[in-house]
């Protein structure tokens, strides 16, 4: 009984009787190396295809015949329907506001990828950007989707699900500041009689990061006042409130006069990043050089605190 296509082929080693040498000319006798050649192309086509090519059809036939549908199904909605393509039965799963997680019925996993867009309708139309495609279980993919600052998945039926693979489909919104997470604070955050070298999260002040491709960046303005002589600090977003996590996130300010207040420095910084599961970034602030009881402020009052996550799929 043949092992394929639960797994692959594995042949004997086949040798030729002694005193027989092989004859490629020879076209009466069938040598060991003849088999050995026939051997070695089944296991490539069977390496080639992979075990189960069928998936969940009857035959690679009529998979192959379900892809090549797929694909004009695709094609034709490209055309006939603002670019969006109609998808299974798809319900709601689980959310961890702004990203949910919609399990849609068959294996599509080789169809959608993380950066195409979804558009649904629960009572109105709603509009995701995929931003991690799940295993193929259970009959059902979960496709998770960050729904920006206007679109929530709700517990409750979903009707006319569609996904898009062209950045800007009919409808859905293009305005960056709907697909980005942004915190604010407008109080003078300070720490008093701060510990020379020690970060601090003045007034708790952070940014949740979800699923997925972002531009992190935050501005802040920093002082710190002490006794006469030179002074300098530190701000950071990091994943610790007591810590600087990436030194690309930093920034530093100097003051080498003989001054009692360092001057007010807006810090800024931008980076690019990949997050695997939701994480909070933080904004700390530290001062490295100063005399006397030194206090560390961000003047959120004259310029905002402004930390922000741009999802890069848009």
């Amino acid at each position: 009984m043949a092992q394929y296509p639960v797994e692959n082929y594995t042949p004997r080693t086949k040798e030729n009787k002694p005193g027989v040498v092989y004859d490629p000319d020879n076209p009466y006798i069938t040598f060991a190396e003849d088999v050995a050649k026939l051997d070695d192309e089944v296991v490539a086509i069977e390496t080639e295809l992979g075990q189960e090519p069928k998936g969940i059809f009857s035959d690679v036939n009529e998979r192959l015949d379900d892809v090549d549908q797929q694909i004009i199904t695709i094609e034709e909605s490209k055309l006939n329907n603002n670019c969006w393509a109609s998808l299974a039965a798809c319900a709601y799963a689980s959310a961890d506001s702004p990203t949910f997680v919609m399990n849609i019925t068959g294996d599509y996993t080789g169809i959608i990828q993380v950066g195409d867009r979804i558009k649904l309708t629960q009572t109105t139309a709603k509009y995701f950007i995929v931003t991690a495609v799940g295993a193929y279980a259970g009959g059902v993919t979960p496709v998770t989707m960050y729904g920006g600052t206007d679109y929530t998945l709700a517990n409750a039926t979903i009707t006319l699900p569609y996904y898009s693979k062209v950045k800007s489909p009919q409808g859905f919104p293009m305005n960056p500041l709907k697909w980005t997470v942004r915190i604010t604070d407008t109080s003078q955050r300070s720490q008093g009689s701060a510990v020379n070298g020690t970060w601090y999260n003045l007034g708790s002040k952070s940014i949740s990061v979800p699923i997925g491709a972002w531009e992190l960046s935050y501005a802040v303005m920093t002082t710190q006042t002490g006794s006469s002589g030179a002074m300098s600090g530190k701000t950071t977003l990091s994943t610790g409130n007591n810590s600087e996590s990436d030194k690309q996130m930093s920034s530093r300010w100097w003051n080498q006069g003989a001054v009692t207040q360092a001057p007010e420095y807006v810090s800024q910084r931008r980076k690019k990043i990949l997050v695997a599961a939701k994480t909070e970034y933080y904004i700390n602030t530290m001062y490295d050089t100063g005399t006397g009881t030194t206090t560390i402020y961000n003047q959120n009052h004259i310029t905002d605190l402004v930390i922000e996550a741009e999802c890069k799929y848009l």
